[in-house]
C-alpha cells in the first residue's frame, strides 16, 4: 500500500538525517492511513509520529506523548506485539518527563500482561527500566527482583551492545546501596572490562 511506501521513505530520511522530509513523508503516510480507515495502520502511523517527536533534533515530549496515546487508542488488546511496544514507548516518554510513577505503572502493566510474550531484548529493556525506577525510589527488594530478571535476559541476548552492559553497572549500584561492597566492586569491574573490550574491538 501507498502508506507503507511513505513510511519507508520516512525511515530513509530519518537515517539520512533529513528531518523535514521525514516529517513530510510521515504526514503523507498518515493521510493515506486515514483514507483506508484501518485501525492497525493508523496505530502504526501515530506511533511513528510519537517516535519522531521523541527523537533528538525534533524532540517535543508533549507531542510525542499525544501521538503514543493516539496509537494506543487504535490498538486492540489482542494485538500484543504493538500494544506492548506502544505502551513501552509511552512509558519512556513519561520517564523523560520525570513522571516516574506513571512510567512505572505503565511498565508494570506491560510486565504483568505481556512479559511471557516479549522477546529477550524487549524483556531485558523492560525489566532494566523497572529495576532502575525502583532503585531511584529506594525500593531495593523490587529493584533486586527486576534487575535479576534483566540479568537473566541479558544472558539470552543473541547480540549484546555497549548499552546492554549497563546491567552490570546497575547491579553494582544496587549492591552498593545494600551495603555489599564486594559484590558491587565485582559487578563494576565486569562492566569496565566489557566496555574496554567493546571500545577496542
Amino acid at each position: 500500500m501507498l502508506f507503507r511506501s511513505y513510511q519507508y521513505l520516512a525511515n530513509c530520511h530519518s537515517r539520512l538525517g533529513n528531518k523535514y522530509y521525514q516529517y513530510v513523508s510521515l504526514v503523507k503516510s498518515l493521510g493515506q492511513a486515514k483514507s483506508c480507515k484501518d485501525s492497525t495502520i493508523l496505530s502504526s502511523c501515530y506511533n511513528n509520529f510519537g517516535v519522531y517527536y521523541g527523537s533528538e533534533g525534533t524532540k517535543n515530549l508533549r507531542r510525542s506523548l499525544f501521538y503514543f496515546r493516539k496509537a494506543l487508542d487504535y490498538t486492540s488488546d489482542s494485538d500484543i506485539s504493538n500494544k506492548s511496544r506502544f505502551l513501552t514507548n509511552l512509558g519512556a516518554i513519561y520517564e523523560d518527563l520525570n513522571a516516574r510513577q506513571k512510567a512505572q505503572t505503565i511498565y508494570l502493566e506491560v510486565w504483568n500482561k505481556y512479559s511471557d510474550q516479549l522477546n529477550a531484548e524487549k524483556n531485558f529493556n523492560l525489566t532494566s527500566n523497572l529495576g532502575s525506577l525502583y532503585l531511584v525510589n529506594g525500593d531495593l527488594k523490587r529493584a533486586t527482583f527486576f534487575y535479576q530478571k534483566a540479568y537473566e535476559k541479558f544472558n539470552e541476548l543473541p547480540e549484546k551492545s555497549s548499552a546492554d552492559f549497563s546491567i552490570y553497572y546497575n547491579l553494582s549500584e544496587l549492591e552498593s546501596m545494600k551495603g555489599n561492597m564486594g559484590k558491587s566492586r565485582e559487578y563494576l569491574k565486569t562492566y569496565i572490562d566489557l566496555q574496554e573490550k567493546d571500545r577496542k574491538s
